[in-house]
């Protein structure tokens, strides 16, 4: 009979400590929850600020490569303009002179290697 009573408190306190560890680590797991939903919640707080920093560096860029577009096509026209004029100068000098189309093409060269410098320059 007293091993029985000895073996029932065994069983007792086993169960006891048992319960206790769970509702702990119930409590644990609890305290472990609100810790990762303001984690999250932290951490979404956080994309918010980085995703408008992505948005407006985004901008930045397309704004720089629609002001280079701009630019390069700026310089296009000017380019095509000048062309015109050199070749009205040629033809003008090619009918005048009759036969100097060397010197014309000399000064067309020259000019179009400028015209390639300022837009190295301008990159």
């Amino acid at each position: 009979m007293k091993k029985m009573v000895v073996i029932l408190l065994c069983f007792l306190l086993l169960a006891l400590t048992s319960g206790c560890t769970n509702k702990k680590t119930q409590q644990q797991s609890g305290a472990n929850k609100s810790k990762n939903s303001s984690q999250k919640a932290q951490s979404q707080k956080q994309d918010k600020p980085i995703d408008t920093e992505l948005q407006s560096q985004m901008k930045m860029y397309k704004d720089i490569k629609q002001y280079e577009f701009k630019e390069a096509e700026t310089q296009r026209k000017l380019d095509k303009q000048q062309l015109k004029k050199l070749q009205k100068a040629q033809e003008s000098n090619g009918a005048q002179s009759g036969g100097g189309n060397n010197k014309s093409q000399s000064n067309q060269k020259s000019n179009q290697n400028q015209n390639q410098d300022k837009k190295k320059e301008n990159k």
